[in-house]
């Protein structure tokens, strides 16, 4: 790690939104709009090695990695029809038109005691795509209490500046902790379809939903190693941002909550995901083009290479595990509702789907924690929150957490109170 440090960043965005309805939701109704987006980010991150510290050569060594000053504008025009096609279908749909430009200025990594500088970027930094998304969603009443709903979207994402410009900097983006990031300017926009299908209900009892979903994403953008830093414990690597060209996202949600009295609940939710890269190091990059980490010629500067170059399959990194909540609920059986609390048990399951392989994830046991959460209104216009989250003390990691050093825990017992003033 470096001894010292001096870190400046900023991000800027800005922009606006207009838009025109014709029509009633009742008979079906349009919608024309335009948007545009400006962004602005930059990172300056200066690092100290005294002298022969991590194996670097005699002499004081300052690096200087950075995202340089970079711009993305974004023009958008957009459009939607809500069309009620019987009384118990109702279709909606929409699309939209994206111009994205980005822009990089001038930037290197400077290291004195060589003395060298070096862009690792090249000069052709600046892209620019046309995207276009659209999708289509039907809801049908089966029933006065049970609606079902189905919908099939396209959809195009382009690369972030970070994804684009970074410049190896350190980065709390992996499991490891402050890795280091490499941008590629060369990178492709994300092209994804999805299928979603799902049923809600209510009624005066219960009320709940479950939606599915499968999507096919080309050109996904991730993170591949490419190498690993031999002087950390914590086998803290370098990677950079790239397309791999085939992956999947597949998963779901449901919700209930149940009253069996008029002031008392049952509720429960569980979320669950699961990612996959089909062409795990197929031709992710472009070698003649690719930047390389400082006075490399092949893809490792640290020369230990601790990653699967074959090709095949591995799971996506930083997918959250199986989660679920479970919880009881009790208010106030005044009309005036004066304060009500609920006590709630968080699932977890362990992860062990992990990309291991390509970025050294490793997987993670899961954990159960309990929290309490109330609120309280004296008065109508003052609302006073509380609660206590795992009151149970467990000493838990949740999946994404940063394993730098000794390993980083979430906190024990951790109590909250807050208050709201309407006027």
């Amino acid at each position: 790690m470096p001894r010292d440090s001096d870190t400046d960043f900023y991000v800027d965005s800005t922009g606006y939104t207009a838009a025109m309805t014709w029509g009633h939701s009742d008979s079906g109704n349009a919608t024309l709009g335009s948007d545009l987006r400006l962004y602005e980010r930059g990172l300056t991150e200066t690092q100290i090695r005294p002298a022969g510290s991590g194996g670097f050569r005699t002499g004081t060594e300052n690096t200087t990695a950075l995202i340089p000053d970079s711009s993305s504008i974004n023009p958008g025009i957009f459009a939607e029809v809500v069309i009620p096609a019987n009384e118990r279908l109702k279709i909606r749909s929409g699309a939209r038109v994206d111009w994205v430009a980005t822009s990089a200025g001038p930037g290197a990594i400077l290291r004195r005691g060589g003395p060298r500088t070096l862009d690792v970027l090249g000069p052709d930094r600046d892209s620019s795509h046309t995207l276009w998304s659209a999708y289509i969603t039907g809801d049908y009443e089966l029933t006065e209490q049970l609606t079902a709903n189905a919908g099939f979207g396209l959809a195009q994402r382009p690369p972030s500046l970070t994804e684009l410009y970074a410049m190896r900097p350190f980065e709390s983006v992996l499991q490891q902790g402050l890795n280091r990031i490499q941008g590629y300017p060369f990178l492709d926009p994300e092209r994804l379809k999805q299928l979603d299908i799902g049923l809600r209900t209510e009624n005066e009892c219960f009320r709940g939903s479950i939606r599915g979903f499968y999507s096919w994403i080309d050109d996904y953008i991730t993170s591949q190693g490419i190498a690993v830093d031999p002087t950390s414990s914590s086998d803290r690597i370098t990677s950079v941002f790239a397309n791999t060209p085939e992956a999947t996202l597949a998963g779901g949600e449901g919700f209930g909550e149940y009253s069996f009295a008029s002031n008392m609940s049952l509720f429960g939710s569980v979320m669950y995901v699961e990612g996959r890269n089909h062409t795990l190091n197929e031709n992710l990059f472009n070698t003649a083009t690719m930047p390389r980490p400082p006075g490399s010629s092949s893809g490792s500067s640290f020369g230990r290479s601790a990653f699967d170059q074959s090709v095949g399959e591995e799971a996506l990194p930083q997918i959250p595990p199986l989660e679920s909540r479970l919880g009881f609920r009790i208010n106030d059986p005044s009309p005036c509702r004066y304060w009500g609390f609920e006590i709630s048990a968080r699932i977890v399951d362990n992860q062990d789907r992990v990309a291991s392989g390509s970025l050294l994830e490793q997987s993670t046991p899961g954990f159960t924690t309990f929290d309490f959460r109330g609120d309280w209104h004296p008065y109508e216009d003052l609302t006073v929150i509380f609660g206590v989250l795992n009151f149970t003390d467990k000493h838990y990691r949740e999946h994404l957490d940063n394993r730098a050093g000794n390993q980083l825990y979430q906190p024990g017992i951790t109590g909250y109170v807050g208050t709201e003033l309407t006027y």
